[in-house]
């Protein structure tokens, strides 16, 4: 239990932080643009390359998950590993989670690569990172909305209706046999490419153990 409640601090402090680093990134990016039309276009490139990349790492983390990997394994396991392993089970469940306990774990990793970005290259590597770490900040959460858009923002519920973001119609087809399709959770869009790599990985992995039960 003491573990646990450690594990929530350090989950609750790293969503303050990481929020705060963030924003911090943007305004950086924000005020490295100023007045000049070509940097306002460069940011625009990274903020739609930044969610295409949130989309493609949360279908890879998510498919690798599901199919690979201990939810045993110290701290990886049961931080990363079993949530995805219990959502094929009850998919609801994440529905009754708080902000903290919804986010808290992808936050912790945000807070490592902007610190991490920060001490290697500064404020400027930190502003164009800031950009994806948003989109994968909001990614845990848009997946939970797709579980329940009743309960959603309204916002949420416009644009998934225009299939602008991840839909509870589009993520429902993961939910479906073996777990072994759409596995991205932000806009579902670079399900294609994600799926492609995971079940080659997949393949691979099932064909080395066949060969060495063989040998």
């Amino acid at each position: 239990m003491k573990s646990l409640r450690i594990h929530r601090l350090i989950e609750s402090g790293s969503c303050a932080l990481g929020l705060l680093l963030t924003a911090f990134g943007f305004l950086s990016l924000l005020r490295w643009a100023g007045s000049e039309p070509h940097r306002h276009l460069i940011v625009l490139a990274v903020v739609i390359a930044s969610a295409a990349l949130a989309d493609l790492i949360s279908g890879l983390v998510h498919g690798f998950a599901d199919h690979f990997g201990d939810p045993q394994t110290p701290w990886l396991g049961p931080a990363f590993i079993a949530p995805f392993r219990e959502h094929h089970d009850l998919p609801m469940k994440m529905t009754e989670h708080d902000f903290i306990e919804t986010n808290g774990n992808t936050f912790i990793l945000i807070c490592l690569a902007l610190v991490l970005a920060y001490g290697l290259g500064g404020s400027m590597w930190m502003a164009f990172l800031a950009p994806l770490c948003a989109w994968v900040a909001a990614t845990n959460q848009i997946h939970k909305w797709a579980h329940d858009p009743e309960r959603a923002p309204a916002v949420y519920r416009w644009l998934a209706r225009h299939e602008l973001i991840l839909s509870a119609k589009r993520h429902a087809f993961h939910h479906r046999g073996e777990h072994a399709s759409h596995f991205c959770i932000t806009f579902g869009r670079l399900s294609f490419i994600a799926d492609r790599i995971v079940n080659w990985a997949r393949d691979r992995s099932l064909r080395s153990s066949q060969m060495g039960r063989l040998k």
